[in-house]
Formats: C-alpha cells, structure tokens, sequence
C-alpha cells in the first residue's frame, strides 16, 4: 500500500451527526428529493444534446421545467464507481471504487464515507433506495438498514409476476423464441438475423449476442417498472416530514431487450450510426469489444441500437410515471428531481457494440445526461456549460435541501452557478479508468478531449491522445504531436496535472509502480469501518474547500 495512504479522519461520520442535531426537524417546507438515475445512457442518445432521432418528451419536460447541464462527464465509465461518487462526492481514488463491485467478494462502499443520504437521514428526512444498487450490501448502509432492497424486490416482482399470469407474446414473422425461459417464462425473442449470428458465432459471445432483441414480458410486468412503481408508491404515501428517494433502473443497459410498444416505436433503418462505426484504423482494434462490433455487422449493429433507443423510450416513459405522481400528490413544487446515468455508452462509435472496456476515453461513453428540477421551477429552462461531474451530485443536492456539506467531499455545489452568482465558465472535468486518465476542458473557444493511457506493462508505455471535440464530434482525428495544437495540449497536460496533483491521483506514467492502488476495489475488506485515502484527497475539517472545487 502506497506509504502516503491516511484514514479518513473519524470526524467525518461525527460530524453528519451534529450537522443532523442542529437542524429542526420540524422546519416546514424542506425540499424533498428525488434521484433518477439510469444506468449506461449517453448524453449523445438524447435530443437534449443535439440527437435528434428519439422524441423523449418526460425528459424534455426536465429541460424545460428545469435546468440542464450541457457538459456532464462521469468519473468512471463503469456503474460501481460513478455510483459511489454520487453518492459520496469523492473520486474512486479516494472511495476506494474503480470498477464494478462483485458482491460475493467485495466489500462494497465503506458506509463510513459521508453521503447524501445519510446527511439527509441525520436531518430527519425519510430516505428510500429502490433498484440497481451495485456497491456491495445496501443492508449494511445506515440510512437504510432494515428497509426494503433489492434482493427483497427480486423475490416480490417473481411473485408479482406470477400472480399477473400474462400470456407470453408469441414470436411473429421474421423473429425466433431464443429463449422460452428468459424473463421469468415469458420468452425472449430475436430477429433470425441475430438468432443465427448468436448460434454460429464464437462461444465466448453467445451470451452477449443472445442478449439483444425484443422481450417477450409486459411491460407492466417488468422489474424496472415494478422498481418505479414502488418509488411512486412511496412518494404517494402521506409523510410527516421530508424525503429523498433513489429510483435506479437498469436500461438502457445491456442486456439489450425492450418490450413493446418500445421496441416497435424504433425502425432499425433510420438509425443514425456513427461515421467511425467501422473505422479500421483505430487505437482499439485489437479490442474484444470492437471484434464483436464488427462480426455483427451492419444489420445486428443497428439491432442492438434499436434495442438500447427502446430501452431510452422506457426510462422516459418512467420518468414521465414519477414526474405525474409528483404533480397527483401535490409534490411538485416543493422537490428536487435530478435525472441522469452513471455512465455512457459507445453507440457503435469506433465499432463498439458494448465498449465499456477499452483501454481509452471515447465522448460516447464519458458524456452523461444531467437535468434538475427545482422547488418552484427556479431557473427553468438554464443551461449550464461548466463541467458537471459525477461528484458535484451530491454537494449539489445538499445545499438545495439547505444541509451544511461535508469538507471531505472533493465535489462542488452547481448551486451558485444556477443562481448566477458564479461565473459559469466551462472549465474542466475529469475522468479515470483503471489504467486511464482523461480530461476535458475549454481551451480559446473549443472543448478539447486529452487522455493518458497506460499501454504496455513491460515497456511502461504512455500513449497521448487530443481530439477537439466541438468540432471533430466523432474524435476522428488525433491532435497529439501536431505543431498547430502545442499550445492546446501544454495547457490541457497542466490542467490534467493540477488536477491529479491537487485530488490525490497518481500520475499515470507512475503505474505500475502505484497501479496495485488502483486497481479494482482496494476497500475489501473493510478496515475497522474505514478506508484508506491518499493525501490531499479530502479537505482537512475545518478549512474552506473552495481550493480543491475549482474544476
């Protein structure tokens, strides 16, 4: 272990307490909140920022009724991690998450780290989690110890299911039953493209392949609608004080499967695929992920894009759900909604079909969809340009509940910018991978992508990468190395150093000399109720941290 490491000061937790004592509980008009989060969407999907292929009309109503951040960017293009920072306000360096937990052998996210949740739950605020969890056991999280889980709701939507006795929809002309057991009985089924494609292809992919067509389940039957349902059911329910509750669904992640009438809403043909969705001449050739891509060829690449649009019109559709239920129960003028995903999705760009596990940063995967919706639709319609990152979600959401945010987190509210009383300048957010880094920033005008990617373990190679991202949308052209854009890369290089530097990363040319830090889940198991974090990563008790949120 890297001899820099420290605890996080036992402070911490103590202090969401006293923050919680010192709070009426019975101050009238608190805000409540609720976050929708989503899993894999792609800010580059949406109509919001410039597709204009799906009409996602709960979504518009966000942007209308609320403000947009036109540049959010995740910290890690996996769930477990960027779940972890929205939770907590901290870079995975420093919660100890970088890539997706396994449950059986990880010990998930330390319940010692400050979060929302628990500082609303010490407010007095009613705190619910219902869905995708993915940092470890939920049941060990205060705030939620002894409520309602995920795995309790697995059991129940069965039983639901069961009870709903609906028949299963038969495969209809041009479609082959892959499955008759998928989706608790109610059949998966394939276009016979994509059927034949998953029999004769390579053992190694079938699961993968297998995994994109139309669900034979109802949609009133689905555990992603069961998930929100029960959240409206909570925000129904007559309350004596606030709440904040976390409704967290699945699509338009992989498996890529919808139910109609989503699936039918979406022709295949019309599909706007990206320019470099058969680029041979790409860094990631040699990529499991783009060696799928290109095997489906064009037909299954825009099967599998039908699928993940429908499963987009489905978190809309949901949304839609919980947006009514606010208005039904009077609720809308007094809460917070903040709608977005953990992380993005390649959408065939460089010939991915899943493309989460390349060795780099594509705008696809990194840019993520941000909308908020305040008490009384305060500043409806903004759009924000500064860089919104996974880790302002949290001391963003607290300072408009009007709770104190811990100094631990590396995040900053976005309330003084929504408000006007900060500049809302671009400037940059960041971005990490196990053996990546990225950053993302304006430079005389343009928003430029630079990344550092660890290459070789032996050699110890470093590769550049700079792409001008406001007008090479698609980043076909590599800027690194061309004398016309020195001066851009000097100033992104020292940016993604002062960036490093100041948050406690190692620098990417020390791995792996420091990657063992790095690497996976460091926080397993658990130590004494805490986890290591490196120095300069949290902000000493006690002192302003302005300084460590000036990105």
């Amino acid at each position: 272990m890297d001899s820099k490491l420290i605890m996080l000061p036992a402070l911490a937790l103590a202090s969401v307490a006293a923050m919680g004592q010192k709070k009426d509980n019975k101050a009238p008009q608190r805000p409540n909140v609720i976050f929708f989060m989503c899993d894999q969407m792609s800010a580059m999907a949406l109509p919001q920022y410039g597709n204009d292929f799906l009409k996602t009309p709960n979504i518009d109503r966000l942007a209308r009724e609320g403000v947009t951040f036109m540049n959010s960017i995740c910290v890690v293009p996996f769930s477990s991690p960027s779940r972890a920072s929205f939770l907590t306000g901290l870079y995975p360096n420093t919660h100890g998450i970088i890539s997706n937990v396994d449950r059986k052998v990880d010990s998930g996210l330390d319940p010692k780290f400050p979060s929302t949740e628990m500082v609303l739950d010490h407010a007095g605020y009613e705190t619910a989690f219902f869905g995708k969890w993915h940092m470890g056991d939920i049941s060990t999280y205060p705030c939620y110890v002894g409520k309602p889980n995920e795995a309790d709701a697995y059991v129940r939507y069965s039983q639901i299911r069961e009870a709903m006795n609906p028949a299963a929809a038969s495969a209809r002309k041009g479609e082959v039953l892959a499955s008759a057991k998928a989706y608790h009985g109610f059949g998966f089924y394939q276009t016979e493209y994509m059927y034949e494609k998953a029999r004769n292809g390579k053992p190694e992919y079938k699961g993968e392949l297998s995994s994109i067509g139309r669900k034979g389940v109802p949609v009133e039957a689905d555990g992603f609608t069961l998930t929100v349902m029960d959240g409206i059911d909570f925000i129904k329910a007559k309350r004596n004080k606030p709440f904040m509750a976390t409704i967290s669904i699945s699509p338009p992640h992989a498996p890529f499967a919808a139910s109609n009438p989503f699936y039918d809403m979406v022709d295949p043909a019309k599909i706007p695929l990206s320019p470099t969705a058969y680029d041979k001449d790409t860094y990631y050739n040699n990529n499991r992920n783009y060696i799928l891509g290109q095997y489906l060829g064009e037909e299954g690449t825009r099967e599998k894009m039908r699928c993940y649009y429908a499963e987009i019109l489905f978190v809309d559709e949901m949304l839609g759900r919980v947006l009514k239920a606010l208005d039904d129960s009077g609720l809308a003028d007094n809460t917070i909604v903040l709608f977005t995903s953990d992380h993005g999705d390649p959408l065939s760009s460089h010939g991915f079909l899943y493309g989460k596990t390349i060795d780099g940063f594509i705008e696809e995967l990194v840019r993520t969809p941000a909308l908020i919706r305040l008490p009384g639709k305060a500043n409806a319609g903004k759009k924000i340009r500064a860089h919104f990152n996974t880790v302002d979600v949290a001391p963003t959401l607290l300072d408009y509940a009007g709770q104190p945010i811990p100094e631990t987190m590396q995040g900053r509210s976005f309330k003084p910018i929504i408000e006007g009383r900060e500049k809302d300048n671009t400037g940059f957010g960041y971005t990490m991978r196990l053996f990546a880094r990225h950053i993302r920033g304006e430079v005389d005008g343009k928003i430029y992508s630079y990344s550092k990617v660890f290459t070789g373990f032996d050699e110890k190679k470093v590769r550049e990468e700079l792409y001008n991202v406001t007008d090479d949308r698609y980043q076909q052209k590599d800027l690194i190395g061309d004398p016309q854009y020195a001066s851009v890369a000097a100033v992104m290089k020292t940016e993604f150093n002062k960036f490093a530097d100041r948050n406690g990363d190692y620098h990417i040319e020390d791995f792996p000399s420091k990657g063992a830090y790095n690497m996976g889940n460091f926080n397993k198991p658990a130590k004494a109720g805490t986890a290591p974090v490196k120095k300069g990563a949290a902000t000493a008790p006690g002192k302003k941290k302005a300084a460590a949120t000036a990105m």
